[in-house]
């Protein structure tokens, strides 16, 4: 029984996939060929070799080669790299290369430095972009020198001859490349040192364009120096207009070949023959079409050229059209599909498909399609033993590699002590993976949750442990998103709608929480003993409960004063913490309200941000919205919010948002924000109405009073 690829082995199969689908100009690398009577029965995964095309500007010399080798180990370490050419570079010492991204982490006066080291986000293609980049870069262009080609064993078995200009590896994109590459390097096309197969020819493929003209296959000879002649395949425009009608037409006939173990497209006519990859001949159709302003999608097929068959997908929903489009690859999308009409654009290019392509864990690279998604938690508690902060490096990272593969740091280097699912949509949601997560936390901090009475089993048949969980992240998710660095805050907001739906989800399987919610909201705002630390310790937490309630008519309007009253009540201890004579009420206060802002302003702000998202996302843009409909919108853009009816991003919309209110000068600015302005609309309004305040914290023991008092 054949051994399964090992995890590192599968990274570095997509790493390979990847470095093919992202062609760079000057680098390639590729994994070493297994080979058996000439033929590549298999591929080295572990032992990688690259070429570094150098522009003869720089060196006698045209090209460096370099290898990568792997362990079991990676991502979590670094390949090791060396440079197989002899070359003078003020980092390269012997075949030591000095790159910090292939450092591993250390720490430093007790900190681990992960930010210039490596990272197990990195890939392949990574390690390939910085290489061209640090070992090209014009500032050494000047201390650069190519001394001695590699002569190395592995190589020299490719057919590696740096003297007659042939190198190995050879990307495959590099036959057709632009004038940027050296003229030798030109004639070191792969295909040409190996042997073609003859086989018979089948019939000539053809493109019908717009049912005028033709674009067929011809195949031109090119002469380069110091190299045989090779062939370029050319997609040229014969039209049935008067001015072809003299023209003999060059009959193209193709057919299959094998060279060393991969099938290949021989193409011959009058002018001569050249066997290239299926992807190249593709990739030749395609830049043709575009000049000519042919529509991609009649380009089905390099095997049936018949294109005047075309499928009126106009009638499927657009979901329909976005499964179908997921197949695509990226550049197929923006090529092909996006040059059709507008409707076809405005799909292929929502943030639903681009979403989609970036779920994908950071550290293995698989998509959510092929495991669960989730991210790393660390949960801080208070010396009492009460959670005081659950906090998220919001990298992605499957379960699989979380858990067997040990990627427990992030992609900066921030460990992480749990893990817990997201929610993408219904197909890749597993609630018993969710509650095995939410035991995990539990077991290890009981007090994510005030529910005591439950035993332990029926604690997690219940919804209790899950909805203060969840709101007790998204509610520290608005703390990181409120530190208002612009990738940062855009990951956490998403994090906060993958945990908002998955609050929608608990609410669905247990349905009879909607109403006890509702109940515990209308008590907070009706019963003023209900609504202090006793019974609603964390303010943050319960504001995220009013976003499910939005068919029960309870929205923000109808709890503000009652929020922001308690708000500041609770407020008054850091406030006399930092202004003891505030506590004091028999002295006229002329600063108060200055006062009362700077000791508040940070908890005054977040609050700020849970009024944005209650008005603007979930009573402006999901207005009149049940439950189950705002869930679909969420599972339809695989866990994110759709575009405003405005047609903006949201998290542009956050960015303002954040800007606004850390930007906010003064309280009256925060109580027009937070919509108490009219009724707290003078000077001395807003004096009685924080003295009151005093007043009730001081009833309730939220401070304590100053012994002179």
């Amino acid at each position: 029984m054949s051994k399964s690829p090992s995890s590192a082995v599968k990274r570095l199969m997509r790493d390979w996939k990847e470095v093919l689908d992202y062609p760079l100009e000057y680098i390639y690398a590729q994994p070493y060929p297994i080979m058996n009577n000439g033929q590549v029965e298999g591929y080295d995964m572990y032992n990688w070799f690259a070429t570094l095309l150098v522009p003869e500007s720089v060196s006698t010399c045209t090209a460096i080669s370099l290898t990568l080798t792997f362990n079991d180990n990676y991502p979590i370490v670094p390949p090791n790299v060396k440079c197989l050419s002899v070359i003078a570079h003020p980092h390269v010492f012997g075949s030591y290369i000095c790159l910090d991204m292939l450092s591993v982490p250390y720490k430093y006066n007790g900190t681990w430095d992960s930010w210039s080291a490596w990272s197990s986000t990195y890939s392949v293609l990574s390690i390939l972009l910085q290489l061209e980049s640090f070992l090209l870069d014009k500032y050494l262009y000047s201390k650069f020198s190519v001394i001695k080609n590699a002569e190395y064993k592995e190589l020299i078995e490719m057919g590696h001859d740096p003297k007659n200009a042939k190198f190995w590896p050879w990307a495959p994109h590099w036959g057709s490349i632009n004038s940027q590459i050296p003229t030798a390097l030109k004639s070191s096309n792969e295909i040409g040192n190996t042997q073609i197969l003859r086989t018979k020819s089948s019939k000539s493929k053809k493109i019908n364009i717009n049912g005028s003209s033709t674009a067929t296959l011809d195949v031109i000879q090119s002469e380069w120096k110091g190299a045989s002649s090779t062939l370029e395949v050319l997609s040229s425009l014969k039209s049935n207009d008067n001015q072809f009608k003299g023209e003999k037409s060059s009959k193209t006939n193709t057919s299959i070949v094998m060279i060393n173990g991969k099938p290949m497209e021989k193409i011959t006519n009058t002018f001569g023959e050249v066997v290239l990859t299926q992807n190249q001949v593709m990739e030749s159709l395609r830049h043709r079409a575009s000049l000519l302003n042919v529509k991609p999608t009649e380009i089905v097929s390099y095997k049936d050229l018949k294109f005047n068959h075309r499928l009126d997908i106009m009638k499927l929903p657009p979901e329909i059209i976005r499964e179908i489009f997921s197949y695509l690859d990226f550049s197929d999308l923006k090529s092909g599909v996006e040059q059709t009409c507008h409707y076809l654009k405005g799909i292929a290019s929502s943030k639903a498909i681009i979403q989609e392509r970036e779920l994908i864990c950071f550290h293995s690279k698989v998509t959510f399609k092929e495991d669960t998604l989730g991210i790393g938690l660390n949960v801080e508690v208070k010396p009492n033993g009460y959670v005081d902060n659950i906090s998220s490096p919001m990298d992605l990272v499957s379960r699989n590699a979380f858990y067997n593969d040990n990627a427990v740091k992030s992609a900066w280097g921030i460990e992480t002590k749990f893990w817990i699912p997201i929610f993408i949509n219904k197909k890749h949601a597993d609630f018993e993976l969710f509650k095995s997560s939410v035991k995990a936390i539990y077991n290890a901090h009981p007090s994510i949750t005030k529910e005591k009475s439950k035993t332990y089993s029926d604690l997690f048949n219940s919804p209790e442990v899950y909805i203060d969980l969840i709101c007790k992240i998204m509610n520290s998710m608005i703390v990181d998103l409120m530190k208002g660095e612009v990738h940062a805050s855009i990951k956490y907001l998403q994090g906060y709608l993958y945990f908002h739906r998955w609050l929608l989800y608990i609410l669905e399987i247990f349905p009879f929480t909607t109403n006890a919610i509702e109940r515990k909201v209308k008590n907070f705002v009706n019963r003023e003993h209900l609504r202090n630390k006793y019974n609603c310790p964390n303010l943050g937490e319960f504001l995220i409960l009013l976003s499910v309630l939005g068919p029960a008519n309870l929205n923000w309007d109808s709890v503000k004063y009652a929020i922001v009253e308690e708000t500041c009540t609770r407020n008054v201890l850091w406030a006399v913490k930092m202004f003891p004579e505030l506590a004091n009420l028999s002295i006229e206060q002329p600063k108060r309200i200055e006062k009362t802002w700077k000791a508040n302003m940070v908890s005054c702000k977040l609050l700020m941000f849970h009024v944005f998202f209650l008005k603007t996302v979930i009573e402006k843009e999901h207005a009149g919205r049940s439950l189950d409909e705002v869930a679909r919108l969420y599972d339809l853009n695989f866990g994110l919010s759709p575009e405003t009816q405005d047609g903006q991003d949201l998290e542009e919309l956050v960015q303002v948002a954040i800007f606004k209110n850390n930007n906010a000068q003064d309280f009256e600015e925060f109580l027009e924000y937070v919509g108490l302005d009219e009724q707290l609309n003078s000077r001395e309004k807003i004096l009685t109405f924080l003295e009151y305040c005093v007043k009730t914290s001081e009833q309730r023991r939220y401070h304590k009073v100053p012994p002179n008092k």
